[in-house]
């Protein structure tokens, strides 16, 4: 019975408590743990259960229980368009050309560089709007005056999951993605779109190929 078990379930150890428990004997234990194994290994993929997955992955009934594991296995890079083109505002920027750049842009928030092209500080459109509330002071700023210092970033090879909770964190749309060697160039940036984006990419790569086992089980049944 347990060897039975073992190999159309594919549930070895719980065969082998299972038979121990209901018989009440523990004196086959190892012979039963050979038979077992060996139907197990020997019938495959062969199962009692033509609806049953290899792992609790492939099953659509647990995929958002591995969401977590999912953001931190794929990484910025997977996100991050490969051909954008990261808008950065100077920071003697004057206030009238920022607010033309920004207009004109599809980007949320502006990375603020120095002379070196390094990273000192982020704009957005809400700094923007705090700006313009006194009118007399708009010939005198420049991007540096209304930039946010202490930016948050984020490299290449950092998970999904920790851009995520940046962003969370300080209640922003998008990172600057910095070089890992250096931490003050910026070579792109990432949004929350582009996070949700591939992660839901992620988990229909994922229920692919456990839709179409469930077809050709399917299938095969009719």
């Amino acid at each position: 019975m347990g060897g039975f078990f073992a190999g159309v379930a594919k549930v070895p150890i719980a065969a082998l408590i299972m038979v121990a428990e209901m018989t009440g004997g523990y004196s086959l234990i190892v012979p039963m743990m050979i038979v077992s194994s060996l139907a197990y290994l020997l019938l495959g993929r062969t199962s009692l259960y033509e609806k049953q997955v290899d792992t609790r992955i492939d099953s659509p009934a647990h995929i958002g229980d591995y969401a977590v594991d999912i953001m931190d296995r794929l990484t910025v890079k997977d996100a991050v368009a490969k051909n954008r083109t990261v808008e950065t505002i100077a920071e003697r920027m004057r206030f009238e050309d920022i607010m033309q750049l920004m207009m004109s842009s599809n980007q949320q928030d502006f990375p603020v560089v120095d002379e070196a092209g390094n990273l000192t500080g982020i704009l957005s459109m809400t700094d923007l709007r705090q700006a313009t509330a006194d009118r007399d002071l708009h010939g005198l700023l420049v991007a540096k005056d209304i930039a946010l210092s202490g930016v948050m970033t984020v490299t290449m090879d950092d998970s999904l999951n920790t851009a995520l909770k940046l962003m969370a964190n300080a209640d922003i749309r998008e990172l600057p993605v910095v070089s890992k060697e250096e931490r003050r160039k910026v070579i792109s940036i990432i949004s929350r779109k582009d996070i949700t984006g591939t992660y839901h990419e992620e988990i229909e790569r994922i229920k692919k190929p456990t839709l179409g086992k469930t077809q050709i089980g399917l299938w095969h049944h009719k």
